[in-house]
């Protein structure tokens, strides 16, 4: 049983009548599967679970008449709402709508807004100004992982300290998807899926020979992490763009696919317009 109501539970009853027989009178009567569906409280459905009822007879009342098949069957089926998602899972928000969100302030108060009045607490790295900060992701339990060239720190809406990766350095910006983050480290090109909840590694791959060494960002979706590996042309005054962008398995970190394309990629950042395609672009304008 499913509904479209979202109702966390259903009682389904299913009626089916095989044969009626009255006395002598040879008749028979197929009648169709007859669906009742009652709502009832959570509780109630707990308490009946499963019911079957198998080959009853009708009883004095009439005793010529004789249903020979009669099957009541209850039975309750939770209807899932589906997973949590994520607030703020890539570096521009959520795939669909990029740097928007349905939450924040009334623009009639933007005006009167005094940031400094409302911080509730702030994190400051102990390099200070040395720190490079990618940005942060928001998770569906609304907390906030920053992200640094420096490591990853994971922290509750309220600025409890839940763990930190200070051994993951130098990576790009990394993606929440499912319940790991996804990260890779420049240069190296060394992929990792870190715990949501933990902070422990899931997998560690390396998954090529190197990275361009610019803003590139690691991205996912659907169940593929697209990033950008290798190196083209040599180290100028404004970076190295990579080569190649590459699709990962997120369960398992193997290669799935490989598109090199006539130029550099400069940050890359994949876009999904779907579920079954991604985006890039080089450093020509190639699309």
């Amino acid at each position: 049983c499913s509904s479209d109501l979202g109702t966390p539970s259903i009682l389904c009853l299913f009626v089916q009548v095989s044969r009626l027989q009255l006395g002598s009178v040879a008749c028979r009567l197929q009648r169709r599967a007859m669906n009742i569906i009652f709502w009832v409280p959570l509780f109630w459905v707990a308490l009946i679970g499963q019911t079957a009822f198998h080959e009853i007879e009708v009883g004095e009342d009439c005793p010529a008449c004789q249903i020979s098949f009669l099957q009541a069957e209850l039975r309750t089926h939770k209807v899932s709402s589906g997973p949590k998602q994520h607030y703020w899972p890539h570096a521009r928000g959520q795939v669909g709508h990029y740097s928007q969100t349905s939450y924040g302030i009334d623009s009639q108060n933007l005006n009167e807004l005094n940031l400094t009045a409302s911080l509730a607490w702030k994190w400051e790295h102990a390099q200070n100004l040395s720190t490079f900060i990618w940005g942060t992701l928001i998770d569906k339990d609304k907390n906030i992982i920053i992200a640094s060239m420096q490591g990853l720190y994971k922290y509750t809406a309220h600025g409890k300290h839940l763990w930190n990766r200070k051994d993951v350095t130098m990576s790009e910006m990394p993606v929440l998807m499912g319940q790991q983050i996804f990260v890779m480290q420049q240069a190296t090109a060394v992929m990792r899926a870190i715990d949501l909840d933990t902070g422990d590694d899931v997998w560690v791959k390396k998954v090529g020979p190197s990275t361009g060494l610019e803003g590139d960002m690691v991205e996912a979706y659907n169940g593929v992490v697209v990033a950008a590996v290798e190196q083209f042309g040599p180290m100028d005054n404004i970076g190295v763009p990579a080569r190649r962008a590459i699709g990962v398995n997120a369960s398992t970190g193997d290669e799935l696919w490989s598109y090199t394309p006539d130029c550099g990629i400069w940050n890359i950042m994949a876009l999904f317009p779907d579920d079954d395609t991604v985006n890039i672009m080089d450093m020509c304008g190639g699309v």
